[in-house]
């Protein structure tokens, strides 16, 4: 029930307060709830099973279609992509996958437009096959039914690790390091079609530097090799 919930929430952001070392996906968490900035070390995500093996992807077998993977809400984003899709000068297909309130308008989209395919809820394993040949992969977040400035993108490692170009809006806690890796669009994708034709021009230049970045950032001991450095610094166990 929510009331629990939110009973449940307080009580944690309370005790947290107690701890040496916390380790928030944003910083604004930390501002928002008056952590401590020298407790405070911010680890937006990193390095899955899955995205590990889009790293090994070669990038030669890239095909001329974009991936949409995601719960199907419009805080991803699909709402704007299945609406400006069909007016795009580029014969990209778009591949859909995911679940959620969206998903008879993404039914609907695909009866409308021959260039938007929906394949419901696949496999994580399934859905990496195809973000692997992808030119395109998408990973798009509003502040739409949720607060975004609480949540990174689950999916924005895979799709960066992924041989295909990465599309991506500003969205909120965005890593500025990334941005001369991403194709950034508008909030309403109004320039989607600019950035698909400078695609090409840029496609081949940023892989081999955006996957050192993420082997040398995004993996998961980074944060442990620090909260332990920080352990033993100031004396404390974890």
């Amino acid at each position: 029930p929510f009331g629990v919930r939110w009973i449940s929430d307080g009580f944690a952001l309370k005790l947290a307060r107690w701890f040496d070392l916390i380790l928030p996906i944003s910083r604004c968490i930390a501002e928002d709830f008056n952590f401590k900035p020298s407790k405070v070390l911010v680890f937006n995500g990193g390095l899955t099973r899955q995205s590990r093996d889009l790293l090994n992807v070669n990038p030669s077998n890239r095909l001329p279609y974009a991936v949409f993977a995601g719960a199907l809400e419009k805080y991803n984003g699909v709402e704007q992509l299945i609406s400006i899709w069909p007016t795009l000068k580029a014969n990209f297909v778009l591949h859909i996958f995911g679940k959620g309130a969206c998903e008879e308008m993404v039914k609907n989209a695909e009866k409308m437009c021959k260039n938007i395919v929906y394949h419901g809820f696949s496999s994580e394993e399934d859905v990496a096959k195809w973000q692997a040949s992808a030119t395109l992969n998408f990973c798009l977040r509003y502040s739409l039914n949720i607060n975004a400035r609480y949540f990174f993108p689950s999916k924005f490692f895979n799709v960066l690790a992924a041989p295909g170009a990465v599309v991506v809006n500003r969205f909120d806690g965005f890593p500025l390091e990334l941005e001369k890796f991403c194709f950034i669009v508008d909030d309403d994708l109004k320039n989607l079609q600019e950035k698909i034709d400078s695609i090409d021009l840029h496609m081949n230049n940023n892989l081999k530097c955006r996957r050192d970045w993420l082997r040398a950032n995004a993996e998961w001991r980074i944060p442990l090799r620090k909260a332990l450095k920080f352990s033993s610094d100031k004396g404390v166990g974890l």
